[in-house]
């Protein structure tokens, strides 16, 4: 039996009735996604999209203009199945990356697909924002809610798992709430992350991310090892390195200094503070649990990930999270070039290198082979949970 817990809710007195206005218009935004024929996951990131930028203009009361500020793929049906972008993607089952393509649970080895070089990324080939999903809108048409289930053997992971999204926007604030939860029948690894690029000038303009002020309140990241973008399994302080934003700084200052420059930017993951953490202890999961199951992963209050500010703008963007980790992508992989039709976004435009910022909450990259993370496996009866919110003002 599938037994769904309660939407996070937030509150903010900054411009009620702009949010107001703005939040009907995302939810008029997601109304016709969700109602569009066999609803795909590519509706739930168009969703996002909307009610992210509705957020955004609320935010700021003197703006007369609604700033697409997502980046999403190209709108055409002819490229829908064949993008290989995560432009505003649900991602599943498991984001981000698994080394060799395998893992063990319960004494069993899981061979998965390997769809980079050896490893598997954001779930293998069967993309979660490719197949068809199940939608609705509430009564109050503030939160759509996107439903599936991924059967057991999908792209060789164990288990049914049947996930809900649900992207929402109070009556009053500035921000989005995104949902993720999940649950299964038989133990299986889960990071179900919302791939979301952000270009806070604007997704069509042609900007860089560059000159962004981004600060991670976190003292501690995950290495990659030498060349690749899976972690050591070592925690390291990110003081005396090009990972240290304690204090905010710009995106690039040390933009090729990141992995030896080997990445041509950041791709890293930055452990979330929450409490019980600090300085001294940044461990602050049980070893062998999961964080993100359970009563506590459901109502523990959400924890500043990162501040991100434009500054010619002034629009800023707080990211909120109750997952243990924080993955910082500066979307190296762009290019810009129209001949990478796979990578084409929104309107046929081509986002240059640097063109958006992830900002994507998550458990540990390859924690289901890394024994010192925090765990991401989900048993039967466990509800796993991962709650974001996206909270945008204005300095200006």
């Amino acid at each position: 039996m599938w037994c769904w817990g309660e939407q996070d809710s937030r509150s903010s007195s900054s411009a009620a009735a702009a949010a107001a206005a703005a939040a009907a218009a995302a939810a008029a935004a997601a109304a016709a996604a969700a109602a569009a024929a066999a609803a795909a996951a590519a509706a739930a990131a168009a969703a996002a999209a909307a009610a992210a930028a509705a957020a955004a203009a609320a935010a700021c009361q003197n703006s007369s203009r609604q700033v697409d500020e997502v980046l999403g793929e190209w709108d055409s049906s002819s490229s829908s199945s064949s993008s290989s972008s995560f432009f505003g993607a649900t991602v599943g089952r498991v984001g981000n990356r698994i080394s060799g393509a395998q893992f063990s649970l319960d004494g069993e080895t899981f061979k998965l697909e390997a769809n980079e070089g050896n490893n598997t990324l954001h779930g293998g080939a069967v993309r979660w924002s490719k197949v068809m999903w199940s939608a609705s809108v509430s009564s109050d048409k503030l939160t759509a809610t996107f439903m599936r289930t991924s059967n057991e053997g999908e792209a060789g992971f164990p288990g049914n798992v049947r996930v809900m999204v649900m992207y929402s926007i109070p009556e009053q604030g500035s921000h989005l709430n995104v949902t993720m939860q999940a649950m299964t029948d038989k133990a299986t690894p889960l990071n179900v992350i919302n791939h979301a690029y952000f270009n806070l000038k604007g997704a069509a303009s042609d900007s860089s991310v560059l000159d962004y002020v981004v600060k991670i309140p976190s003292n501690f990241y995950t290495p990659n090892a030498p060349g690749e973008l899976l972690p050591t399994g070592q925690i390291f302080r990110v003081k005396g390195t090009p990972y240290d934003f304690t204090n905010g700084r710009k995106v690039g200052y040390k933009l090729q200094a990141a992995d030896g420059g080997s990445q041509r930017g950041y791709d890293v993951n930055f452990l979330v503070p929450q409490i019980g953490s600090s300085d001294q202890q940044p461990v602050w999961w049980k070893p062998g649990k999961n964080p993100q199951v359970g009563s506590d992963a459901a109502k523990r209050p959400l924890s500043l990930a990162a501040t991100v500010t434009e500054p010619s703008t002034g629009m800023r963007l707080k990211v909120l999270t109750n997952a243990p980790g924080l993955q910082l992508y500066t979307g190296n992989s762009l290019t810009g070039k129209p001949k990478d039709m796979a990578l084409a976004g929104k309107g046929g435009l081509f986002y240059k290198q640097y063109g958006g910022l992830c900002l994507s909450a998550q458990a540990f990259p390859n924690a289901i082979n890394t024994p010192t993370f925090p765990s991401m496996v989900v048993h039967p009866g466990d509800m796993y949970s991962n709650r974001v919110s996206y909270d945008f003002s204005c300095t200006v």
